[in-house]
């Protein structure tokens, strides 16, 4: 069950990191300019609507196939806030700051891996991943 709950998660995160790499080095070598997360593309929103749709998915299967896996603040909350904020990237024509911002699924990814085979696990990885993308990077795109 375990294993099961985090296919999806792989592959996701998987597309999400491969998508983004592009786009952050592009906003990395911009000086960081914001303005060029306003730029929209068929590309940018259909990256959203695919991670909209693996978050339907996994609450999907997870609710018929690993059930214990989906708690309510890690599942349905994460999930369903998730999801309101990409439709309002959406709404707002800001598609481009979600393929920016997916290199955040790179601990994500790490996570995943490690989760599927125990030989592709590296604690080290994923913790200095999750403290550089996850909070140092988060943290200053905030105060930007």
């Amino acid at each position: 069950e375990k294993q099961i709950s985090w296919l999806l998660t792989f592959a996701s995160s998987l597309v999400c990191t491969i998508i983004s790499i592009p786009c952050f080095i592009q906003f990395w070598l911009s000086g960081w300019n914001t303005r060029m997360l306003g730029v929209e593309s068929a590309w940018h929103t259909a990256s959203v609507c695919f991670f909209i749709s693996y978050l339907i998915l996994d609450l999907s299967y997870g609710s018929l196939y690993y059930r214990r896996r989906i708690t309510f603040l890690t599942g349905w909350f994460h999930h369903t806030l998730y999801i309101v904020f990409l439709l309002w990237f959406l709404r707002m024509r800001t598609a481009s700051f979600f393929c920016m911002a997916a290199i955040l699924e790179l601990p994500t990814l790490i996570l995943a891996a490690g989760s599927l085979s125990k030989a592709w696990r590296c604690d080290l990885l994923f913790a200095s991943t999750f403290f550089f993308l996850r909070l140092v990077l988060h943290a200053w795109m905030i105060v930007q």
